[in-house]
């Protein structure tokens, strides 16, 4: 972590592994956030659900420009004490969660960002092509405002997912 490279594929089966063996509940539905990040992974992760008959529907991108994710990582800050990411710089100075003193991390310094967003995009962008292909991407702008990206996000899964249910709008719904 603190050089900035993705996780490398091996660890992230090593990692996800146990997790996946032990989830028996295919009523429940799954949310992965941020993987798979590579092909390798998502074709891993597809024949270890696939043996559970639980199937990939949705994958969800948020488009995201490299200059304007250079600058909200830039911006993020994790706590010293708990490790708890607490957001962006605002001026705050103490913990959410324990008080204690909030810091960037060693990986999102100017340094390393660059290099691992691109990385990232690298390994990423077969993945959009894949879900595309098979019809499973949701693409969002994820440079709206936060408030009209989760009402994209819900309206898309609505549409995607639940066709027949009646449209919901969350524009009132959410305190700005």
């Amino acid at each position: 972590m603190l050089k900035g490279i993705l996780i490398p594929d091996k660890l992230f089966i090593q990692v996800m592994q146990a997790p996946l063996q032990n989830f028996y509940d295919i009523s429940t539905s799954l949310v992965f956030d941020g993987l798979p990040r590579s092909i390798a992974q998502a074709v891993w992760l597809n024949k270890s659900l696939t043996e559970q008959q639980i199937e990939i529907c949705k994958a969800i991108y948020l488009d995201v420009s490299l200059e304007e994710m250079t600058k909200r990582v830039a911006k993020r800050l994790v706590c010293m004490s708990c490790h708890a990411p607490n957001g962006y710089y605002n001026g705050q100075e103490k913990c959410d969660f324990c008080g204690g003193e909030l810091a960037q991390r060693v990986d999102d310094e100017s340094t390393t960002v660059h290099d691992r967003l691109l990385e990232y995009q690298k390994q990423t962008e077969p993945l959009i092509k894949l879900y595309k292909a098979d019809n499973k991407l949701i693409e969002i702008d994820g440079e709206q405002p936060i408030h009209i990206v989760f009402a994209d996000l819900i309206k898309s899964l609505q549409l995607s997912l639940l066709p027949d249910i009646p449209d919901i709008s969350l524009e009132h719904s959410i305190d700005l």
